[in-house]
């Protein structure tokens, strides 16, 4: 690393330029970095070693704020042993400079997935990101990452998915695929009886499974869940409603209008079908239909904001700066408010496969100095105060924590589904 810990230089302005000793212990081929910030077009910067230039001079951007630092990649260097002289030069634009990196690759680096399980080199670097695309490589979404481990799952993965790996200092590489996931969707299916609104599906053996419905065919939304059962009855189907099914690991499956024989377990015939309900509903003459508790699509250990289950006054908002353009804005507490109030959360389920002590990484931003602080909870365990150094209206990563100025909170949890709640 080149730069000095705790510290920046703020204010560059073009034509200037920082120049650096350095010492060289190991020869090797190293991936360089520049971290660096900027509210405003950003600039561009030329790393130049013992007076060559490392590449052309790379366009650093606009980070969204003078204190939002990011990494920007600029390939590849082969250093030899002993003392060599780094300078960066600064084109257009204004930037705040923190550091430099270089990391060596001493092999090279590569991955590969095996029906969704990612693994790849071990560099010894303290945290690692992965990436996924589901259109062949033309856009890629971000999956998750580690905090040193060298393998990641994707506990929903699909077939012809790519994947890719990288760390501070080295580009994004496309993993290998050794082999593709064996689902068991290859054969799920589900049917609604449109008069009783009965849907059945295939038993995949999972201990959820979770319907949607629409009435106009294109937009679906939250019916209920099954515990292990098969069977569910929407006791007052709209006239020409569609449903999907699906379970933790595969997509949603969108169900025929033909009653068939996907179903090992008859449903018991009677004459208004009751869904099942950890409450179940008396029969009527009139039935009349539950009003469910949102819950949670349970996934993968990335989620967006706005995909969660949402309830009292959080509400889903517009932002460009945000993934994929929308947040979830959360209602101010007042004075005469208590201090921890559930009625107002987001919740989402996470499907968890391996027992370990687990972080939370968010994307953030406060719009005020007051603003600055979240309840998170897991499961059923006391939830803590994660409170967040003032952003000013500037979108930050961070890592859920005990209390201002606390080690990150750490949750253990054991393989199996877990609801987190803001």
């Amino acid at each position: 690393m080149v730069g000095e810990p705790g510290f920046i230089i703020g204010g560059i302005r073009p034509d200037e330029s920082t120049s650096y000793s350095i010492s060289v212990t190991t020869p090797g081929t190293y991936g360089i970095a520049i971290r660096a910030a900027s509210g405003a077009s950003g600039g561009t910067a030329e790393v130049q070693l013992d007076g060559a230039a490392i590449a052309a001079p790379t366009a650093l951007g606009s980070t969204g704020g003078w204190w939002a630092f990011e990494s920007t990649d600029l390939g590849t260097v082969n250093l030899s042993a002993g003392a060599h002289t780094v300078d960066v030069f600064w084109g257009a634009g204004q930037s705040n400079f923190d550091r430099l990196d270089f990391v060596l690759l001493d092999e090279a680096f590569a991955c590969r997935v095996s029906a969704g399980s990612v693994s790849w080199t071990d560099d010894g670097q303290s945290k690692y990101w992965i990436y996924r695309s589901t259109d062949g490589g033309a856009s890629w979404s971000w999956l998750g990452r580690t905090l040193g481990a060298t393998s990641f799952v994707d506990t929903r993965p699909v077939v012809g998915v790519k994947y890719q790996v990288h760390y501070a200092g080295i580009p994004r590489v496309e993993c290998t695929i050794d082999a593709e996931p064996v689902l068991a969707g290859d054969t799920f299916a589900c049917a609604i009886n449109p008069t009783t609104g009965v849907i059945v599906w295939t038993d995949a053996g999972q201990s959820k499974y979770w319907i949607y419905r629409s009435v106009d065919g294109v937009t679906y939304t939250w019916l209920g869940r099954t515990v292990g059962s098969t069977a569910f009855a929407d006791v007052n189907p709209p006239t020409g409603a569609t449903y999907q099914v699906h379970y933790a690991g595969y997509p949603r499956t969108n169900c025929s209008t033909q009653v068939g024989s996907v179903n090992p377990t008859p449903v018991p015939p009677t004459a208004t079908p009751v869904p099942p309900r950890p409450t179940p509903v008396p029969p009527t003459a009139t039935p009349v239909p539950p009003t469910p508790t949102p819950e949670p699509d349970c996934g993968s250990a990335a989620q967006q904001a706005e995909d969660g289950a949402l309830a009292g006054n959080m509400r889903i908002l517009n932002d460009s700066r945000a993934v994929g353009g929308q947040f979830v804005g959360a209602p101010a507490v007042g004075a005469d408010e208590p201090a921890l109030n559930l009625a107002h959360r987001a919740e989402f389920c996470v499907d968890v496969l391996h027992a370990g002590t687990y972080f939370i990484d968010a994307r953030v931003l406060t719009p005020d100095d007051d603003s600055t602080s979240f309840w998170v909870g897991v499961d059923d365990e006391p939830p803590v105060l994660w409170a967040i150094d003032a952003t000013r209206n500037v979108w930050v990563d961070d890592v859920v924590s005990g209390g201002e100025g606390a080690d990150p909170a750490g949750f253990a949890l054991n393989p199996g589904q877990h609801l987190v709640r803001f």
